[in-house]
């Protein structure tokens, strides 16, 4: 093959050390063992750096926003719910009709005509429709939710699987009856947590696990009834972290009405004031092996990585969940050998340069692909292989083609790249690129990126409450609420829905005062919005890595400095 030939010159003569990015201009590492999976994915080594490719892979996930938009099916005149917004340039299928196939992608198949194919496969995905949203056909009762597996009665939730009645969160994992989650797993009547296992009625948990019938946790395991409390473990009857009877736990928990909005806010101030004067982890790595990053779990050889689990020999990748000699991946599962895709999951494995597909094998630049072996720029395609653009070839006719046009690509260094920023099918502002790496409106649309500004909120004749003269307590809120919008603090018109209100009568717990989009960028925030900072440890003095930066207050501890304290 002349495309392995010439690769294999350029990665001879390539060498580790110093590069320039070619985005950025920032210098970056080019390591050993980054040009050993080079070698072994076959791609030419990097461009860009870990930073402006992340950037780019997250721009093609959209966890936060769903909008209303016209259909793009022929004859169909309708509004759908979308997670690709009006503003875009891209074709949107609802979701019914685009899973049904009664379209047909090889209608819009193509013929490589020569020159640069970059050009025209960009000009191709321009042309060929997207499903307006990606879930599971397995999920029941879940029309608001993107990207979910197995759900049933879940509303505005964004990835995850197995879970009911679970609204407003995102990446729940076999939850149920909960709301306002950020990263959960085997939770059941819990709200407003991040990074929350294993546990039974618990409300503003944080990074915490196997808890039950508590509020306000932090760094905490085996914790119940307990209130304001931070890294206790195999504890019980604790109020900001004092260690009292039942009776005196009952008592003085009595005495804390969380169904008034006014006494939630107060008590939440004074549960991150307690929070940052304790000493908290900088990072979260376990049962690991040479691995840096940031909650880390199971794993061996993974480097620059943000939420990995039961991985090996990954770098520079996002949420990597049982991934093997990975490297620039944002959001996988259950694959190997991927480079530089963003949603490729399901037991994928050598695909390069793709996002939202499931099921390839030996394929690279896919969009909206399932079950596909041995594909090249092809978008929509189910259960094929042996095809480039959308147009199926015979075995023989494939790999000559395919390693002509890699060959040309390669050459003229257009081969060994992402998709380009302006690419993305989401508005930036909406994705979650957005989190990580904010720009303004100005500073996206001068890079030709979509942004999509907040839709005029038509209420219709609903009665509008300013948030203010909402029943302050929840026992006092009625059922005319659901029949009613409310305008939050931030401007923005939200309803709640019948299942929300009886988990908050049940609960005792005041209705939100925001809409639920500003509730998931305040949880992405506990994230350090997936960044890493540097900082000193209040302890040692040493520099660390950590998942709160410097300037937000808490009192952060290295590893070893934690490990001797609290473990």
């Amino acid at each position: 093959m002349r495309f392995d030939a010439s690769l294999d010159a350029i990665l001879d003569k390539t060498s580790i050390g110093k590069r320039t990015c070619s985005e950025c201009s920032s210098l970056f590492n080019f390591e050993q063992p980054d040009l050993d999976l080079c070698r072994k994915l076959r791609v030419p080594p990097p461009l860009l750096c870990p930073s402006c490719k992340r950037q780019r892979r997250l721009a093609f996930l959209n966890y936060t926003s769903l909008y209303k938009r016209k259909c793009d099916v022929p004859g169909h005149v309708e509004d759908i719910i979308s997670a690709i917004p009006p503003l875009s340039p891209v074709k949107a299928f609802d979701y019914t009709y685009w899973n049904s196939y009664t379209w047909e992608p090889f209608s819009y198949g193509e013929e490589y005509v020569g020159g640069s194919f970059k050009k025209q496969f960009l000009d191709f995905l321009a042309r060929v429709p997207h499903a307006a949203l990606t879930r599971h056909a397995g999920s029941v009762d879940s029309d608001y939710t993107l990207y979910g597996f197995n759900f049933k009665n879940c509303y505005f939730t964004f990835g995850g699987a197995k879970s009911e009645n679970v609204h407003y969160s995102n990446w729940p994992m076999q939850c149920k009856d909960s709301l306002d989650l950020l990263i959960a797993s085997d939770v059941e009547l819990s709200s407003n947590s991040v990074f929350l296992s294993d546990s039974y009625r618990c409300n503003f948990c944080y990074f915490s696990a196997a808890c039950i019938n508590s509020d306000f946790l932090y760094l905490c395991k085996n914790v119940q009834n307990s209130f304001g409390c931070v890294n206790l473990e195999n504890k019980q009857y604790c109020f900001f972290n004092e260690q009292l009877t039942k009776e005196e736990y009952e008592a003085r928990r009595k005495e804390v009405d969380l169904g008034d909005r006014e006494v939630l806010k107060v008590w939440t101030e004074k549960f991150w004031e307690f929070v940052k004067s304790q000493p908290t982890s900088a990072l979260a790595i376990k049962n690991s092996e040479n691995c840096s990053g940031n909650f880390i779990k199971n794993c061996k050889d993974c480097v620059g990585v943000f939420r990995a689990l039961d991985s090996e020999n990954v770098r520079y990748a996002d949420f990597a969940i049982n991934m093997r000699d990975s490297m620039h991946t944002s959001v996988s599962a259950n694959g190997e050998e991927l480079y530089e895709t963003a949603s490729v999951a399901a037991h994928s494995s050598r695909v390069k340069f793709s996002y939202q597909t499931r099921t390839c094998i030996d394929s690279e630049f896919l969009v909206n692909c399932r079950n596909v072996s041995n594909c090249f720029a092809c978008v929509g395609l189910e259960n094929k292989q042996f095809c480039i653009l959308n147009v199926q070839y015979t075995e023989e006719e494939y790999y000559k083609k395919v390693d002509e046009i890699k060959t040309a690509m390669l050459e003229a260094g257009e081969y060994g790249e992402f998709f380009s920023l302006s690419a993305s099918p989401y508005a930036y502002n909406g994705s979650l690129a957005q989190i990580a790496f904010p720009l303004t409106q100005k500073e996206a649309e001068s890079r030709g990126l979509v942004w999509q500004p907040d839709a005029v909120q038509d209420t219709g004749t609903l009665e509008v409450l300013d948030v203010k003269n909402v029943p302050v307590h929840i026992k006092d809120v009625t059922d005319d609420i659901l029949s009613k919008a409310i305008r939050g603090e931030s401007g923005k018109v939200f309803r709640l829905i019948r299942s929300e209100l009886e988990f908050y009568r049940s609960q005792n717990l005041a209705i939100p005062t925001e809409h639920p989009y500003e509730g998931m960028i305040e949880r992405f925030g506990y994230l350090n919005n997936l960044r890493i900072s540097e900082v000193t440890c209040a302890s040692c003095g040493v520099k660390t890595l950590s998942r709160h930066p410097a300037e937000k207050g808490f009192t952060i501890y290295c590893e070893d400095c934690y490990k001797r304290d609290y473990k």
